[in-house]
């Protein structure tokens, strides 16, 4: 018989976990919102998420074949913008070697669901861990589930905010993930769709960053179906939000640019289980990730991108987080 493996997280991590454990495990994914996918998140083949695999990013890009998807290199072709309060330049853009999926991440996500043995639980949030008599049980909104091991895949300032632990966190693991900022946790991500990507035929490659916003950087986003752009962005709620990002596309593309299709945002620091208040504010550096801790005589594994000392944050640290953490659990004679 099976023993049983609880993961918490639908995300790359949890559902990546999943797959390599399945043969090992009777396995259930809990996962607090209503969807899988966690931070990896589109709309019409657009990647509100994270969007770029770099070509040193071996794991996602093994993973990427052997599921079958299509790649294709970012478009950087022509001239970039630079916008500060003196006027716009244009420069050169040393080109960077990224891909994108066809169809957006999000279809990385779905393939990987689809090869999955597990069940999945959706909107259930996990709000307590208690281990007595070497037993694991996970209590969520509405469900009381045991276990023989836990991998948990949340952020951590996340897990420390919403999960209670019975017997408590030590001190120094509490103050570890405390310190790691939730990656990409203070974003907020913009799509903008047009009827051709006209910026291309005046010889720019999409790509501005700017010091006045809304848009503070900017790159063309374009399908094979649709044409379009994405940025990060500041608020995007305001009631002069659409305005003001006209007035900055007629700005940086001029002032015959076609009126936009359709614009969608998400706002990150408002995703309730992905950040926390402590991610709202940009970090000056990328933090330094990279976390080995677990609980339970071993029994519970703290995973997830952020725990990665390799790629940590990236897609392709989340993937080395689960190879890690599959690699402990499968090997553990507990």
């Amino acid at each position: 018989m099976k023993k049983h493996l609880i993961i918490i997280g639908a995300g790359l991590c949890g559902l990546s976990s999943a797959y390599l454990l399945q043969d090992h495990f009777d396995i259930t994914i809990v996962e607090a919102r209503n969807r899988i996918g966690g931070r990896i998140f589109g709309i019409e083949g657009h990647d509100l998420g994270p969007s770029w695999i770099w070509p040193h990013h071996h794991h996602i890009l093994a993973l990427i074949q052997s599921l079958q998807i299509q790649i294709f290199p970012q478009y950087e072709n022509g001239k970039s913008l630079y916008e500060h309060t003196k006027g716009i330049e244009h420069f050169i853009q040393p080109r960077d070697e990224r891909y994108r999926i066809r169809g957006g991440v999000s279809k990385l996500i779905t393939s990987l669901y689809n090869r999955v043995d597990a069940t999945v639980i959706l909107n259930q949030p996990v709000e307590t861990i208690t281990f007595q008599d070497k037993r694991l049980r996970v209590h969520t909104c509405s469900h009381v589930i045991d276990a023989d091991y836990i991998i948990s895949t949340l952020p951590p300032r996340l897990m420390l905010q919403d999960i209670t632990f019975s017997p408590a966190l030590a001190q120094n693991i509490q103050t570890h993930l405390s310190s790691l900022s939730t990656w990409m946790g203070h974003s907020a991500k913009c799509v903008i769709t047009f009827e051709k990507n006209f910026w291309r035929e005046s010889g720019l490659s999409g790509f501005a960053f700017s010091h006045l916003g809304p848009l503070i950087e900017m790159h063309d986003a374009s399908t094979d179906q649709s044409s379009a752009l994405f940025g990060f962005c500041h608020a995007t709620n305001t009631p002069s939000f659409a305005g003001d990002l006209q007035k900055q596309l007629i700005r940086l593309l001029g002032k015959d640019i076609q009126y936009p299709i359709d614009i969608h945002t998400i706002d990150w620091k408002k995703q309730r289980f992905t950040s926390t208040t402590k991610d709202h504010i940009a970090t000056s550096a990328h933090s330094d990730y990279g976390y080995d801790f677990s609980i339970y005589d071993g029994r519970m594994l703290f995973s997830g991108s952020e725990s990665s000392h390799i790629a940590g944050g990236y897609m392709e640290g989340a993937l080395y987080a689960a190879l890690s953490a599959a690699k402990k659990v499968q090997n553990s004679t507990i």
